[in-house]
């Protein structure tokens, strides 16, 4: 069986820089033992506002439309701040790994954008560096605030079997209550209706006749029918009618 396909169908971002010197050192705890010097420590805020949404293709047998599928819809935000010394950003490689560690704790939202949230920060930061060198000793900045925001949109378009929700977009789904789920009612006169036989089931795309002895049709109260395994499936992880998006009952 062939899982619920997906593909990335847009990505875009947008980053933000701001930077602020800071001449107060008492803000930041500094060890006696420090060596002065002319290039300033930076300490880098990264925040992330990333905003996911998804739609699903149309059953092959419906008016070719892309369905909007808000309960996939997500707005996380995530942050972190971290300090980097001369001797690490100065190189190249090394400020790359510094970053790259921090970064990828932000999992696909990292995949996504790969390595070019890294070279735009490492550009940014060396115009900044190169400004900062320039006037020396008459900076007197110990050290050099970076504020960075990310904002990261993702949509998705899904296709294939729905047997399976995919694990980067199911985080903000409601099943169904099992109640609910138990009192769909069965469709009995499968077998006379030759229509309802060259009907595909939308989940697994395959005709809508009972899979084996004993299988079952089950019709959601928005008159959609699907076989009864994968219907019961789909709906212990969303409470949506997967054609018409009929909501079920929930705990919440």
């Amino acid at each position: 069986m062939v899982n619920f396909g997906e593909k990335r169908h847009h990505f875009s971002s947008q980053i933000t820089f701001r930077s602020r010197p800071i001449f107060n050192l008492h803000q930041y705890n500094k060890s006696s033992g420090n060596i002065r010097t002319d290039l300033p420590t930076l300490v880098l805020q990264c925040s992330l506002f990333a905003r996911q949404e998804a739609w699903r293709k149309s059953p092959v047998n419906q008016p070719s439309e892309l369905i909007y599928l808000d309960e996939f819809y997500k707005f996380e935000t995530r942050s972190f701040e971290v300090k980097i010394c001369p001797s690490q950003y100065r190189s190249h490689d090394v400020f790359f790994s510094v970053l790259k560690e921090h970064l990828t704790n932000w999992g696909d939202y990292y995949e996504v954008s790969d390595d070019y949230v890294i070279k735009r920060i490492i550009l940014y930061i060396d115009k900044i560096i190169e400004y900062v060198s320039k006037r020396g000793g008459n900076t007197n900045c110990e050290y050099l605030e970076i504020f960075l925001d990310i904002a990261l949109k993702l949509e998705y378009v899904l296709d294939g079997r729905m047997r399976e929700i995919p694990w980067r977009l199911n985080g903000g789904m409601v099943p169904a209550t099992k109640t609910s789920i138990m009192e769909l009612p069965e469709r009995m006169e499968i077998d006379d209706d030759q229509c309802l036989k060259e009907t595909e089931c939308v989940i697994c795309l395959e005709q809508l006749v009972p899979k084996k002895e004993g299988g079952k049709i089950i019709c959601m109260p928005c008159s959609h029918m699907f076989h009864g395994d994968c219907i019961i499936t789909w709906l212990d992880t969303s409470h949506y009618c997967p054609i018409c998006r009929y909501d079920l009952p929930t705990c919440n």
